[in-house]
C-alpha cells in the first residue's frame, strides 16, 4: 500500500524482505513469491525506509523516520532491540552490512557512521560533501558512498578516499557482486561497471535507462539460488527407478501368479492325459471356482519344489 523502500535477499537467496512508506516489513519466498511474515507496523506504522539481513541469515536491522535503528530476529520472527537515533540525525534512510558481518554503516545527512558489533560502538565517520543518499560495504575493509550531488566515491574503514566517480544523477542505489558495481539514479538510470580492484577507479561497462523512478535495487547470485529437487514427470520411464531386487521380485511374482491361473485341477473330475511343458506337466483345467485352496496351495508348492505331479482323489 506504500512505496517500496528497499529490497534484501536473504544469504542463500530463498527469501527477499520489502519495506515500504506504509509502514510494514514483508518476506516472501523467492520463485513463488509466496508471502510468508508480515509486521504491519515495524516501526510503530512509520515509513520504513530500509532493511539489511546479517550475512549469517539470523538477524537484519531497519530504520525508519520514527528516527530509531530496530533488530530483528529472524529466526524468531520477532523484534529483538530498538535504540534512538534521533540526537545524532533526524532523518535515516539506509543501512548496510558489511560481508564479515562484524561491521555495518548507517548514513545520516551528509556523514557515514560505521559501527562495529565487536567493539560496540563507532568505529570510523566519514565526512562527505554533500548527502549521502547510498552505500554498500565492497569488502569488509572498503565502503561505497553515493550521494545526492551524482558523486560515487569509495573509502576505507580507516577514512581515506580511494576513487570518486561523477554519475550527473542523485544516486538511489547501489549493489556489487562478482566485481560489478551497479549503480540506480533518480533518472531511471542503472549503471554496471566493472570493479576487479576494488581500491581502483571502476569502468563503465553497461548502462541501461529504465523510464521509471527508481527508488532501490539490489542484486543476488543467480548460482546459489536454492535447487528444488525435480519431481519425476509422466514421461519419465519408471523401470529407471527400480532397483535390481525389486525387478526380480516383480517378475517372480508374476510367473507365479501365471502357473497358478494354469494349475488348478477340480476335485470333481478326473485326470485327463499330461504333456510336459517347461520342466512341468501341464494339466487341463475343467472348474477352477470349484477348488478348494488347500489343493491349490499343494499343488503349486509340489511344482515349484520340482517334483513329480500327483493327482489325488478328492475323498482322499
Amino acid at each position: 500500500n506504500g512505496t517500496i523502500t528497499s529490497l534484501s535477499f536473504t544469504p542463500d537467496c530463498s527469501h527477499v524482505i520489502s519495506t515500504s512508506e506504509d509502514g510494514s516489513i514483508k518476506i516472501f519466498r523467492q520463485g513463488s513469491w509466496q508471502l510468508e511474515k508480515v509486521w504491519p507496523k515495524a516501526h510503530k506504522g512509520t515509513p520504513v525506509t530500509c532493511l539489511a539481513v546479517h550475512p549469517s541469515g539470523k538477524m537484519a536491522l531497519s530504520v525508519g523516520k520514527d528516527h530509531t535503528l530496530r533488530t530483528w530476529n529472524l529466526v524468531k520472527g520477532r523484534p529483538a532491540y530498538t535504540t534512538n537515533l534521533y540526537s545524532r540525525c533526524k532523518q535515516l534512510e539506509n543501512v548496510v552490512w558489511s560481508p564479515g558481518g562484524i561491521l555495518f554503516a548507517i548514513p545520516m545527512d551528509s556523514k557515514l557512521e560505521i559501527s562495529s558489533t565487536e567493539k560496540a560502538g563507532i568505529l570510523q565517520t566519514l565526512e562527505l560533501q554533500s548527502k549521502v543518499t547510498a552505500s554498500i560495504f565492497l569488502s569488509d575493509e572498503v565502503v561505497c558512498v553515493g550521494e545526492a550531488s551524482g558523486a560515487v566515491s569509495a573509502y576505507s574503514v580507516e577514512g581515506s578516499c580511494l576513487w570518486s566517480l561523477p554519475v550527473e544523477e542523485r544516486v538511489r542505489g547501489l549493489a556489487y557482486l562478482h566485481s560489478q558495481l551497479v549503480v540506480g539514479t533518480s533518472g531511471g538510470k542503472i549503471r554496471v561497471y566493472h570493479a576487479p580492484d576494488i581500491t581502483e577507479l571502476p569502468q563503465l561497462a553497461a548502462s541501461a535507462d529504465t523510464g521509471c523512478r527508481i527508488t532501490c535495487l539490489t542484486l543476488f547470485d543467480y548460482k546459489s539460488e536454492v535447487k528444488v529437487k525435480k519431481e519425476p514427470s509422466d514421461e519419465d520411464p519408471i523401470v529407471e527407478k527400480i532397483s535390481p531386487s525389486s525387478k526380480s521380485i516383480h517378475k517372480k511374482k508374476r510367473k507365479l501368479s501365471s502357473f497358478e491361473e494354469t494349475s488348478v485341477l477340480s476335485q470333481r473330475d478326473s485326470p485327463e492325459k499330461k504333456k510336459k511343458t517347461n520342466g512341468f506337466e501341464e494339466v487341463p483345467v475343467s472348474d477352477t471356482r470349484t477348488s478348494s485352496k488347500k489343493s491349490k496351495s499343494r499343488t503349486v508348492s509340489q511344482n515349484l519344489c520340482g517334483q513329480k505331479w500327483v493327482v489325488e482323489d478328492s475323498k482322499r
